[in-house]
This record gives C-alpha cells, structure tokens and sequence, in this order.
C-alpha cells in the first residue's frame, strides 16, 4: 500500500512571516582617529589602526512582501586585543604609539534583506542607521622629539554619528522556519564626539571584510 507523505506546512521553508537573526564572527576592523588638541599630550593628534576584531549582531523584522524583510537591527564590532595606532602623529610629528585597551563600533538603525527567492538561499542586505564608537584608555609612549617627554594616559572617548552595512550570504533549511548561513558584509561609520573645539574627537571606522555565521527564524 503506497503512504503519500505529510503535506508540507503553508510557509514552511519559505522566507515570510516574522523575521529573526542572530549571528557572531569575525572581522577586518580598524579606525582613523584625529582631534585638534588633546588635553594629555598637548597637542593636536591624528592616527589609525588597523586589525583582527569580533562581530556580533541581531535583527528582528517582518516581511511585507515575497522575499523583502524590512526591520530594526543592531551590529556591534569589536578589536581583539588592544588595538595601537600604527602611523600616530602628535602636533604633526609622526613617531611613537598610542596604545588602547579596547576599542569598538556599533551601528543601530532599519534595515532591509531581501531574498532572491522566498524559497531558496540567496540574499542581499543593507543598513542605515546610527553609529558610536568607543575608545578605551590609551597608554601613549614617546619616540623621537614629541610634544610629551614622558609615556602618558589618555582618557577614555566615545563619540557619535551616522553609518551604512552593505552585505549578503546564503542559507541552507535545517527546519521548516530556521535556516543556518553564512554572511561577507561592509560596515562603516562617521562619528564626533560632544566636546567642545578645539578637543573634539574625530572617528571613522570600518569593518571589512565581516564574516559572520548566524541562525535565522523566518
């Protein structure tokens, strides 16, 4: 006697309905720093650094129409280690390091990902939203005829301001709403902090390559 198998549940494996996704890996992640005068060193200071780093994110959203997911996420970067300026410059001299001891970036703000097909693997993401960036204390060490004689400690930054991800991946069906997959994106971000001039603190920073590994619910 031939048994028809179950039919397939109305949505299963199908991208639609409520949306979420949580994902974690690594990244390529560096910054650019400047400011016209700081307080520690005394004196204008411009550097960059440039390293591995660790992703994070989650979105949540819905899907309005076949394949096109409209909703709200947060992506989050981070240095591993304790990233150090790598061209730093002091009142115009180039010499010497500033070490911090942490650094990061997230970006909060809408998003859309669309799905080629509803039902298959493909998909392309972008986000526009809010930035910040946070520096954590920073140990400066002279080299050469610099502003300071001495190593110093610069206070802790923080600053705010807009930034965009741009990415895509694939996803393969574990379950009939979860699927696993892999994502290559590009996060970048402007930010200023509150300060007054001249010792405003100026950051962009970037993640790319980011590579992540995720769940979604769809």
């Amino acid at each position: 006697m031939y048994y028809a198998p179950p039919p397939v549940p109305l949505g299963a494996r199908e991208h639609n309905g409520f949306y979420l996704r949580l994902g974690l890996g690594g990244s390529r992640f560096g910054t650019s720093f400047a400011s016209n005068y700081n307080r520690e060193l005394r004196g204008a200071v411009q550097g960059s650094f440039d390293q591995g780093g660790v992703a994070f994110e989650v979105a949540i959203g819905g899907t309005p129409a076949p394949g096109l997911v409209i909703g709200g996420a947060l992506y989050v970067d981070g240095a591993i280690g304790q990233p150090a300026s790598t061209d730093l410059k002091v009142e115009g001299v180039r010499g010497g390091s500033l070490t911090f001891d942490r650094a990061s970036l997230a970006l909060f703000g809408p998003f859309v990902d669309y799905y080629i097909d509803p039902k298959l693997w493909l998909h392309l993401q972008g986000s526009l939203g809010l930035a910040w960036m946070a520096f954590g204390t920073a140990g400066y060490s002279p080299a050469g005829p610099q502003v300071s004689s001495r190593s110093v400690t610069t206070e802790a930054k923080s600053s705010g301001g807009l930034g965009f991800m741009l990415g895509g991946g694939y996803e393969w069906w574990i379950a009939d709403q979860w699927s696993l997959g892999a994502l290559l994106r590009f996060v970048y971000v402007s930010t200023e902090s509150n300060d007054s001039e001249p010792q405003r603190w100026r950051a962009k920073g970037f993640a790319v390559p980011e590579i992540l590994f995720g769940a979604t619910y769809h």
